[in-house]
C-alpha cells in the first residue's frame, strides 16, 4: 500500500514504494519513501490538516511509517486524514484513512478494533468507484481475517484482491495477493521444514528488520517474532541472526536444485 480512476491506480500500483509490499527488503523501500516525502507529512503535521491534494498521497506515507514502527506518527496522520474525509465528505479518504488506521491498530496488537477499522473503510469503498484502493483494502482485511484464524474469510478477501489487482494489471500488487493466498493454502509443514510464518519473518530478519518491526509488519507480538526465530535458528542449525542471510540463501539454493 491512490488515483482518481483505475488508470491512475495502475500507474501509483507500479511505483517502487508500493513494491516494498511483494518484496522481502521491505523495510529499505519503505525507509526511502518517507526520506523522499518528509515534506509532504511534515506539511500536514504543521498545519494540522491535509488538503484534497495530499489526501490522495498520504495514506503511502502513513503505511510506510506503520512498517517502520513509526506508530505515534503514523496515527496521527490517519486521524488528519480521517478528519478531512469526515468534513469534505470525501469518501476516497475516509476509506483510505480507515484502513491506515487498521494497520496501526493491527499493529499495537488490538485486533479488534483494527477489524472494526476495516469494515468502516469497506463501508466507504462501497460509496466509491477506486477497484485498486478496494483491493488494497480486502489485502488488509484478508490478513486480518488469517490472524484470527478466519482461513476461508481470508482466501476470499486475498483472491477478491487477486482478481482485482490482475484486472487492472498492477503486476506487483497482484504478485504480494497470490503469495498471501498461496500461504493460507499451504499444509502443515514437515518437524525440519520453515512454517509460511517462519519463513515471511526469517526473510524480514535477513533483510534488516528488528523484531519489533517484524511484529508490526506481519501483526505478531515481539514475542512470537522472538519464538519464530528461536525455531529457524534450530531448523537451519544457526545459532544468531548473523548467519541467518546466508543460511537461508544456501537453503533457497538447494531447494531449486
Amino acid at each position: 500500500m491512490i488515483g482518481a480512476s483505475p488508470g491512475i491506480g495502475e500507474a501509483h500500483a507500479e511505483q517502487p514504494a508500493r513494491e516494498g509490499w511483494s518484496c522481502s527488503p521491505v523495510a529499505r523501500r519503505h525507509e526511502q519513501l518517507v526520506e523522499l516525502a518528509p515534506p509532504l507529512a511534515a506539511g500536514v503535521e504543521l498545519r494540522g490538516f491535509c488538503d484534497p491534494v495530499i489526501a490522495l498521497f498520504l495514506p503511502d506515507q502513513i503505511e510506510a511509517l506503520v512498517a517502520l514502527g513509526q506508530l505515534e506518527r503514523a496515527d496521527a496522520l490517519a486521524a488528519m486524514l480521517e478528519e478531512h474525509g469526515r468534513n469534505h465528505e470525501r469518501a476516497l479518504a475516509t476509506a483510505t484513512a480507515s484502513r491506515c488506521q487498521s494497520l496501526v491498530l493491527a499493529a499495537r496488537g488490538d485486533l479488534k478494533q483494527a477489524a472494526a477499522a476495516i469494515d468502516q473503510a469497506l463501508a466507504a469503498h462501497a460509496r466509491l468507484e477506486m477497484p485498486f484502493e478496494l483491493a488494497r483494502t480486502l489485502l488488509v482485511n484478508g490478513l486480518l481475517e488469517r490472524r484470527a484464524r478466519r482461513k476461508r474469510c481470508a482466501r476470499d478477501c486475498f483472491e477478491q484482491a487477486l482478481s482485482i489487482f490482475n484486472q487492472l494489471g498492477a503486476k506487483l500488487w497482484a504478485e504480494r495477493a497470490r503469495a498471501e493466498l498461496d500461504r493460507s493454502y499451504r499444509r502443515r509443514s514437515s518437524p525440519g521444514e520453515l512454517t509460511p510464518t517462519e519463513q515471511r519473518i526469517a526473510e524480514l530478519a535477513a533483510a534488516g528488520l528488528t523484531n519489533r518491526a517484524i511484529a508490526e509488519r506481519v501483526f505478531l507480538s515481539p514475542k512470537t517474532v522472538e519464538a519464530n526465530l528461536a525455531r529457524v535458528y534450530r531448523k537451519l542449525g544457526i545459532r544468531s541472526r548473523a548467519p541467518l542471510g546466508q543460511a537461508m540463501a544456501k537453503r533457497d539454493r538447494f531447494e531449486t536444485k
